[in-house]
């Protein structure tokens, strides 16, 4: 009778876990389902976000460096001084361009103009064509100057009227990585001659490496030809994209003339997430970075920690289950205890009743 009994309270408990317990873990399992993938998309797309804005940044900070030299550049070209003298140069190609009447006003117009900018600015110079001259601040000329030869004159030629900035390259004499801002010196449609500022990168490179992205993230930059001018690890400055071993999705973002989000790539054998922002006006790249672990980790986290939430509600429902199922259970038991006597003829049984107070007012 008691192997009865004891069957019959399990059996409640067990249909009452089964019919209460469980439905409530599975709707708490599809919530915290949904819940785990929203949080990831979520917290993929803010470190998505975060590679992006800081590639911005840096694209924002390198014009910024380089947009005093070309307003500065274009203001020197349409000086009335250096035109004339550039047109007496081409006029007379034999003649020795310090002797000209302009000579000092221009090497007055470009001194000023250096002091007037920051230290990266290590010259400026004016080119005439015909007259194969060059004049540079520092007062020295330059006889048979091929300017038309020279790869940052012609991209001075085929950007028209707009200011150009060169590829880099490492300056001769200081041995410093440099770069050319352009601008044309025009008689009508007619090409005349240039002004070029030699600018140095190392300011640059330094505000370069004080972008950080997340922890370990940095910043690439590469120049018009491709070439990296600037990556923290040093050996690889002057390298070519084609011989960092990106994988094809990077590489074709690198080589793309259009911005990319951040994508999944791998480097080295390593695995990052970079984003390309392409700079139209000078044709550079900029590439933001970080590694796959420190990507994932906040998303990892997150996980883990609704997981561990919902696990843990998951025992508590089940713990408020059977404390239920136990408080209706014993009163069941009593009396089916107290039946069962009766039953058998037993008509001396207690039974303790609590009176409850009444739910509805007497009618």
């Amino acid at each position: 009778m008691d192997m009865r009994k004891r069957k019959s309270a399990f059996s409640i408990k067990y249909k009452m876990i089964l019919g209460i317990g469980i439905p409530l873990l599975l709707v708490l399992s599809v919530i915290g389902t949904a819940l785990c993938i929203e949080i990831t998309s979520t917290v993929e797309g803010l470190k998505r976000a975060e590679i992006q804005l800081e590639t911005k940044t840096a694209s924002e900070q390198i014009n910024t460096f380089f947009q005093p030299f070309f307003v500065s550049a274009a203001q020197i070209a349409d000086i009335d001084s250096v035109y004339d003298l550039i047109v007496e140069s081409n006029a007379n190609p034999t003649a020795k361009i310090k002797d000209s009447e302009t000579f000092d006003l221009v090497m007055n117009e470009l001194q000023q103009a250096k002091e007037n900018q920051n230290s990266a600015l290590l010259s400026i110079c004016v080119a005439s064509t015909k007259g194969k001259q060059l004049v540079v601040s520092d007062g020295s000329v330059l006889d048979n100057y091929d300017t038309e030869s020279r790869g940052w004159y012609q991209k001075v030629k085929q950007a028209g009227g707009n200011e150009i900035l060169s590829p880099a390259y490492v300056d001769a004499v200081t041995g410093e990585l440099i770069v050319t801002v352009g601008s044309g010196i025009w008689k009508g449609s007619e090409l005349i001659g240039a002004v070029a500022f030699d600018v140095s990168l190392d300011g640059l490179t330094q505000e370069m490496a004080n972008i950080s992205i997340g922890d370990n993230g940095f910043i690439t930059v590469y120049d018009s030809d491709g070439y990296i001018i600037y990556h923290p690890v040093s050996d690889l400055i002057m390298t070519h994209m084609d011989q960092v071993g990106y994988n094809t999705e990077m590489y074709n973002a690198l080589v793309s003339t259009s911005s990319s989000e951040a994508i999944s790539y791998e480097h080295d054998g390593d695995e990052y997430f970079g984003a390309v922002e392409y700079m139209n006006d000078i044709s550079w790249n900029v590439m933001g970075c970080m590694t796959r672990d420190e990507f994932l980790n906040e998303v990892t986290r997150m996980t883990i920690l609704v997981v561990s939430s919902f696990l843990f509600c998951a025992l508590l429902l089940m713990i408020i289950t059977v404390v239920m199922s136990l408080t209706i259970v014993r009163p069941i038991q009593v009396l089916d205890g107290v039946t069962t006597q009766l039953a058998e003829g037993n008509l001396d049984v207690t039974v303790n009743v609590v009176i409850l107070p009444p739910v509805f007012p007497r009618l």
